[in-house]
């Protein structure tokens, strides 16, 4: 039979070192993203393929929200906007954890952007010029929605459509 040894403080102590090293590196590679329109945003600046992304004004333009996870778009102002979508966690109502950038894909539409999300698409309407939009689902319902340039940025999400149609003045 094998006789059991007692750890020396020592022993422990290292062991505690092992592990608050561990936890912090993973810590390290976990970070909150504010939806502060103030924040510096470095993270998502390296996400811009512009050469003067360090400089660009970058804005929140807001979330939509499913359970505890979210589409956080952000926008930075170019001569053209560029989109970045990035999927969080939720972790209270103002602050977001990173699970992956997102790609923006275009609707061939100034200012209206899509990225796929769980069973469904969030969708970005940043066009002054979209009064509204129709939504056509699999099963046959149709809503329409209207916006003014108050609800503009405008973010949705939508599953199991058949199309969409955006109204433009």
């Amino acid at each position: 039979m094998k006789k059991k040894q007692k750890l020396s403080s020592t022993d422990v102590q290292s062991i505690l070192l092992i592990i608050v090293c561990i936890t912090g590196s993973i810590m390290l590679y976990r970070f909150s993203i504010p939806k502060n329109t103030e924040q510096d945003y470095p993270e998502i600046r390296a996400q811009i393929p512009l050469e003067n992304a360090d400089t660009v004004d970058i804005y929140c333009a807001g979330s939509c929200i499913i359970e505890n996870e979210a589409v956080v778009w952000y926008v930075a102002d170019y001569e053209n906007a560029y989109y970045i979508p990035l999927e969080c966690n939720v972790i209270n109502y103002s602050e977001y954890q990173l699970i992956d950038y997102r790609e923006a894909l275009s609707t061939n539409i100034n200012d209206i952007m899509y990225t796929p999300w769980k069973d469904g698409y969030s969708i970005i309407i940043n066009n002054n010029d979209c009064i509204g939009y129709e939504i056509k689902k699999d099963n046959g319902e149709v809503s329409t929605v209207e916006l003014d340039k108050e609800s503009i940025p405008h973010i949705l999400y939508v599953d199991d459509i058949m199309s969409c149609s955006f109204f433009i003045t």
